[in-house]
């Protein structure tokens, strides 16, 4: 459910929705869902922006094995997002979520 309120599939797009519906989703320990979390706190979309927050659901994502939340470990440390920029992990981090 959080997911169609993220993009409006199905039903009205809500954000407020999104993010309810998504934090349920992830005490369930659906990857999905930290990964959703991850971009709504990243842009603030639904809660206040809080890039420490996005960069540990991407985290807890990648770990799960979301191969698009590995590869946004990667650009976090690159970039600063939320933990401190570290090139050298990033590639290690972009590197792996290149592979199968």
């Amino acid at each position: 459910m959080g997911t169609w309120y993220l993009f409006g599939r199905y039903v009205k797009k809500s954000y407020v929705q999104a993010v309810k519906y998504l934090k349920k989703a992830a005490l369930l320990n659906f990857r999905e869902a930290f990964y959703d979390l991850a971009v709504c706190y990243e842009l603030g979309e639904g809660v206040k922006k809080n890039e420490k927050k996005a960069f540990e659901y991407y985290l807890k994502a990648a770990l799960m094995g979301n191969k698009t939340a590995i590869h946004e470990v990667g650009r976090c440390y690159y970039y600063g997002i939320g933990i401190e920029k570290n090139r050298a992990i990033s590639k290690i981090w972009i590197k792996q979520s290149e592979t199968d």
